[in-house]
């Protein structure tokens, strides 16, 4: 719409259509102006509204987000009950909705397992090296038959090769 209509500019006066001509060129304008974001044009970042939603520059994909239907479903197997180290029985005490005491057993409560790793804990060797005096010669002594296990003196930390 950025000319007036002939039928409609026979009908106006020099004046209106003047002005009319004005609006649209400034609607013009405004619309031009309306697509600007500081990455399309000179305006700095800081210009861009702190709440408005990041354009996205991906395709809009035809599959809804999450596992289709008829995918295979991908799940850790549960364990026996007797390879379990530690099972917490929960049972509720009391009615949520009324507060009145609750009896009996689930003969197939729902089960859910946690998988924790156990905490990494140094083994620490003391090697005391005795020197002891020989009662023949005097001299003092240390031991050489020291284990093939035991480590230079100036090592502090090794780890074991496996």
């Amino acid at each position: 719409m950025s000319e007036i209509p002939p039928e409609l500019a026979d009908e106006m006066t020099p004046a209106v259509r003047a002005f009319v001509e004005s609006l649209l060129a400034r609607i013009a304008e405004l619309e031009a102006r309306l697509g600007m974001t500081p990455q399309n044009s000179s305006l700095p970042p800081s210009s861009r509204h702190p709440h408005a939603r990041p354009v996205s520059h991906k395709p809009t994909a035809k599959r809804k987000r999450g596992g289709q239907k008829g995918h295979p479903k991908h799940e850790r197997t549960l364990l026996p009950p007797e390879r379990v180290d530690e099972t917490l029985v929960l049972k509720p005490t009391a009615c949520r909705r009324c507060g009145k005491r609750l009896t009996g057993t689930d003969p197939e409560p729902w089960r859910h397992q946690v998988w924790e790793l156990p905490e990494i804990k140094p083994t620490i060797t003391e090697y005391q090296q005795h020197r002891l005096r020989c009662p023949g010669c005097c001299e003092s002594r240390a031991t050489r038959d020291t284990p093939s296990a035991c480590p230079p003196r100036d090592t502090l930390c090794r780890l074991p090769l496996s």
